[in-house]
């Protein structure tokens, strides 16, 4: 019985690790996402961030906790002049908990995704330009607690 239970726990051990890179892919693959969606980069803020890499945890304006175990819990790239849209993809870093992307130039919607972070406790995209309506899914976001007020947030509605 206790072979039995050890190569249990061992196949356990070995699922668990087996995991652990594909969260570290998958989360390399949502921040590449946004960068193919950024069209400028005036600072080169994403200059370091490269597809070979298997953690993310050192690309300026990533932050991982704990460190280096590749689950993104900071985006942070505020007055970085970027210039382009906030990719879906975001919403498949499932650890973020503050995405701070004000003061810079991204256009678009916010996508429907950003409400399936659900650790998110700091929303900042103020002074963009995003259009349309906010997202339903926001409201699901039970962790926020910090949203820019209305008088710092710069909302253009279509015509």
């Amino acid at each position: 019985m206790a072979r039995l239970l050890l190569v249990v726990g061992l196949g356990c051990v070995l699922l668990a690790a087996a995991s652990e890179p594909a969260a570290a892919s998958d989360q390399v693959a949502a921040l590449l996402a946004f960068k193919r969606d950024i069209y400028e980069d005036p600072f080169a803020m994403l200059s370091d961030w490269n597809s070979s890499d298997t953690v993310p945890c050192l690309w300026s304006g990533v932050s991982c906790s704990p460190p280096l175990d590749g689950r993104v819990v900071t985006l942070e790239l505020s007055n970085s002049s970027l210039r382009g849209f906030l990719a879906a993809e975001i919403g498949s870093l499932s650890s973020l908990q503050k995405l701070i992307l004000d003061h810079n130039t991204l256009m678009g919607s916010i996508p429907r995704a950003i409400g399936k972070l659900q650790n998110l406790t700091v929303l900042n995209l103020s002074t963009n330009q995003l259009m349309g309506p906010i997202p339903s899914e926001i409201g699901d976001m039970r962790k926020i607690s910090t949203i820019p007020s209305r008088e710092s947030v710069e909302w253009r509605y279509p015509p």
